[in-house]
Order: structure tokens, then sequence, then C-alpha cells
């Protein structure tokens, strides 16, 4: 009896073993055959791609074009504007995180830079989508979407929200301005970067959540989990709050978090 059990056992391991080489080789496969483009029919809010420049003569001074600022009431109303903003003026960040599933496991991170002297700004990395298409995972896992680094304005990241029907919850990062002005310069960067060539979405490996993470790194002495954070994004909140980088070092977690929710 217990060498069929041995036996049955080998060949699961077998089986399974054999089902990951080729889920493994048949993503390889598309990986190398289909090839990311910024140039498709996209849907609602992602037809354009933020791109910065930067004052050679005022290093510190960075011009944005194609800032997403819609109302997103319906009927929405679509406007990109332009923002020349100044890195040397930053004053802080807020990182929301947004719950679009009753699991609290699930959920959208975004960033908010804040100025002295100016409108805050908003960074948010999502996958990008055709208007015949709809997310899913299965189709992050096959290439389907595009990674996009979205440049907003706070009213309209908290707008769309609000459509959605989604509880967000806003906090503000206990960190130095040198780090923030490091962070907003390193996401300036790679969305230049996308711009030029186009990169992949994928759940695991480049998505929403762990592309942000791995440049919150950048500003903090603790590295945010990363795998965690990638497969829990709903919970960013909770891992930042035991990384330090949020609350006032007195409250707990469910009384910072209460507070941070955007009504």
């Amino acid at each position: 009896m217990i060498q069929i059990l041995l036996q049955i056992i080998k060949w699961i391991f077998i089986a399974g073993l054999g089902t990951l080489v080729i889920f493994l080789v048949g993503t390889a496969i598309l990986f190398i055959i289909n090839k990311p483009s910024n140039n498709r029919n996209w849907e609602l809010g992602q037809e354009k791609m933020a791109r910065f420049y930067f004052n050679q003569d005022e290093p510190g001074k960075v011009k944005i074009k194609n800032v997403r600022d819609f109302q997103w009431k319906e009927p929405v109303a679509k406007q990109w504007i332009e923002r020349e903003v100044d890195v040397d003026e930053i004053t802080g960040l807020d990182v929301g995180v947004a719950h679009f599933s009753p699991k609290q496991s699930l959920g959208h991170v975004f960033l908010i830079f804040n100025f002295k002297n100016d409108k805050p700004l908003g960074i948010s990395v999502e996958s990008r989508r055709s208007k015949d298409e709809t997310f899913s995972v299965g189709g992050g896992f096959f290439f389907h979407y595009e990674i996009l680094y979205i440049a907003a304005t706070k009213d309209d990241l908290l707008g769309l929200r609000r459509k959605n029907k989604e509880p967000v919850y806003l906090y503000h990062i206990n960190t130095d301005s040198d780090k923030i002005k490091k962070l907003f310069l390193v996401l300036a960067k790679k969305e230049n970067q996308l711009y030029e060539h186009s990169q992949f979405y994928h759940p695991i490996f480049n998505n929403c959540s762990n592309s942000i993470i791995r440049a919150l790194w950048g500003i903090s002495d603790k590295k945010f989990p990363l795998i965690r954070g990638s497969l829990f994004p709903g919970y960013a909140d909770e891992m930042l709050f035991d990384m330090g980088l949020i609350g006032d070092g007195k409250s707990d977690f469910t009384t910072i978090k209460q507070k941070a929710l955007v009504r």
C-alpha cells in the first residue's frame, strides 16, 4: 500500500513538474513572439503617455506633457494638460491604496507628490489595455497588456476611484524630502524609457504594485517585501506601517487606517 501511495505521489510530482515546464516554455515563446507597443486603440484614460522634459539650465525644473486631468462624473470630461514642476519644491509624498475588490488582499497602489507652491501630482502604474480588452490575471500572464505610468492630478486619481466606488486610503510617508525627490526622478526616468520602448505588464514580474515597490526601496532603510507586496497589494499600507514609513509612532495600524480613509 505504501509503495502504491509513493508511486502516485511520484506521478503527481512528475505531472506537476511537466505542466510547469510547459507553462514556462509557452510563456517564453509568447514573450519572444509578441511585441509590446505604444500604438493601439487604448481604453478611456490610457490614450496618452506622459513625458518628462528636464530643463538643462535649471535642472530642478521639469515640464510634463500629457498629465491626465479628467472629471470622472458622467459624462466624463476628458482633459490632458501640461505641467511644469520644480523638483526642489517637493515637500512630501502620499501613498494611496484603493480596494477594487471585497478581498482586502487585492488593491491598487498609487503615489501623490506634494509641492510647496504648486498642486499635487500623482503617479499611477497600471496595466494598459485596448478598448476591446478587460483585465484578467490570465491575460497578464500571456502578455496581453502593456505597462503604463500615468501622470495625473490628485483630483483625477481620486475621482476615478470614487466613480468606481472603491474605498481609498491615503497615507503620508515619513521620510525626508531628498529621498522623495530621488523617487520622483526615478519614476520620471522610467516613464520616459517606456515612452521610447514599451514593456509588457506581467502579474508577477512587472505589475502595478512591484513597479512602485522597487522604486520605494530607494527611500527606506528597510526593504519593502517584494513578493508579498506583488501578490497582496491590498496590504501595502500594512507593510508600510511595519516599515515605519506611515503612522505617528504611537497609534496602532487600525487607527491609522481609519484616519486615512478618503471620504
